[in-house]
This record gives C-alpha cells, sequence and structure tokens, in this order.
C-alpha cells in the first residue's frame, strides 16, 4: 500500500545518494587524489584539550595598535574584538570591505553592551590573492595611521605593535590561479600574508624599538597539512600551480613546504 511505495522511494532515494557520492569520490581521485592526498588523518582530539590562554589574562592595550587579517568573520573577528575591547586601536582588513564594516559595527555593539569606551577600529580592504592589494594595503594603513596622529603629534611617527596572519582559505576546488599567476590556496594562505608582513617589518620594527622590543607577528595555522602526502611538496612554482596536486598538499610542513618558506 502507501506505506510500502514510501518505503521503496526510501530505498531509492538511498541507493541514488551513496551511487553519487561514489561517483563523486572516484572523480576526485581521479583527478590526482584531490581530496585527502592519501591522508594520515586529523587528531580530532586536540579539540578536548584545554586552551593555554584566557581572556581574564588580557592586558590592558590602550596606546596599542594591531592588525587582524579576515577579521569579518570566525576567528579573525573574535581576535579583532577581544583585541579592541582591550582598548587596543583594530585595523580589521578584510577582502570585503561591506563584510569588514559589519564587523565594525558588531565589535561596536559589544564595547557598548559592557559599557567600555568606545571601540577604536578601522576597515581596510585587503585580497591576500593580489599582491598589488597587498602594497595597497601598506600604503593606505601607514598613511591612515600617519593621518590619526597628525592633530595631536604631527612630530610621532605612526606604529604598528601587532599583526596577526589569521586570514585563510580552504583548498581551492577547482583549481584556480590568481591574477599573479599564482595557486589561490598558496597565495591566500602563504604567499599573500608573507608579502603583507615584509611590507609592514619596518613599520614593526621601527615601533617595537620604541616599546623595549614588544612588537608581535601571530601566524595561524591549521590541522590541514595532515592531508597532504608525507613526502611534502617540491616548493617551486610549477610544482604549487600543478592541477594534480591534492588541494591539502599545498598546507604540508616539510624542509620544501610552503609552511617552511613562510617560517
Amino acid at each position: 500500500g502507501t506505506q510500502e511505495r514510501r518505503l521503496r522511494s526510501m530505498r531509492r532515494a538511498f541507493l541514488i545518494g551513496v551511487l553519487a557520492s561514489s561517483l563523486g569520490v572516484a572523480r576526485l581521485c581521479h583527478r590526482g587524489d584531490l581530496f585527502w592526498c592519501r591522508a594520515r588523518g586529523i587528531n580530532l582530539g586536540t579539540l578536548l584539550q584545554r586552551a593555554g590562554f584566557s581572556l581574564d589574562r588580557m592586558p590592558d592595550l590602550s596606546g596599542r595598535t594591531a592588525v587582524v587579517t579576515g577579521a569579518s568573520s570566525g576567528l579573525g573577528l573574535e581576535v579583532a574584538k577581544q583585541l579592541a575591547l582591550a582598548n587596543a586601536t583594530v585595523v580589521l582588513a578584510c577582502r570585503n570591505l561591506s563584510r569588514c564594516e559589519r564587523a565594525q559595527s558588531l565589535i561596536a555593539k559589544a564595547s557598548a553592551r559592557r559599557a567600555f569606551a568606545p571601540a577604536n577600529t578601522l576597515p581596510l580592504a585587503l585580497d591576500l590573492e593580489s599582491l598589488q592589494s597587498v602594497a595597497a594595503f601598506a600604503a593606505a594603513l601607514e598613511a591612515e595611521l600617519q593621518r590619526r596622529i597628525a592633530a595631536d603629534e604631527p612630530a610621532r611617527a605612526p606604529s604598528l605593535d601587532l599583526l596577526v596572519n589569521n586570514a585563510g582559505v580552504a583548498a581551492q576546488f577547482p583549481l584556480r590561479l590568481t591574477e599573479d599567476g599564482v595557486e589561490a590556496t598558496f597565495q591566500a594562505n602563504y604567499l599573500g600574508h608573507f608579502a603583507l608582513t615584509t611590507r609592514l617589518l619596518p613599520l614593526l620594527t621601527r615601533s617595537a624599538a620604541g616599546r623595549s622590543g614588544l612588537g608581535r607577528v601571530v601566524h595561524l595555522t591549521s590541522g590541514a597539512h595532515r592531508g597532504a602526502p608525507p613526502e611534502g611538496v617540491p616548493l617551486s612554482l610549477a610544482s604549487i600551480n600543478d592541477a594534480r596536486l591534492g588541494g591539502y598538499a599545498r598546507y604540508r610542513r616539510g624542509p620544501s613546504s610552503p609552511n617552511s618558506a613562510l617560517l
């Protein structure tokens, strides 16, 4: 009757789903084992470890300036918010400026709810998949910091105390090259942040010298490197851009890895 037809329909839908999933996995493997690349797996037990830091240990950051990339959502937004609530001036660096402005509004509301001083945040556009955008961001940042202090202390140079390299993308499927001719995952996660850090290093160094060496650069990492082949990836543009290379292989840590190039 009706129930039997419903069961047959459910079985048919289940079989179609299994078949579609099998074909998808087979297609990924055929294209160079794109997904996990003979992965050794991610240790989910790390999720149960206690955090080594708590917010009650956050010092007062008045007078400090921080840049947080990928500050429009997720961990970047939370880091930016907590720095702002600790009275730092926080530059929200985001690819999508409208989302960055929404993040600025969320941080302002969090500050108001806690009856803190108004959050001091500055949204600036930054696309790590474009080296031209990285250069423009660094120039705009220094100019804006200089403008902000010019009225009160015209002789003082702008300062930057903390750079948090948080932004990142998951492995891109299918392979896509940026305007600079580099695979998008590698450029957004490694090359873009390397270029940004290099551009801002003189400002960070100068600021640290004036504050007894208290400058910081923080790189956020991922467990996704466990999904790369054990032998790593040869560090050459041809290898990075190879469509046969699994997306997660670009996270691999090792003597010839993208991670080593950055660190």
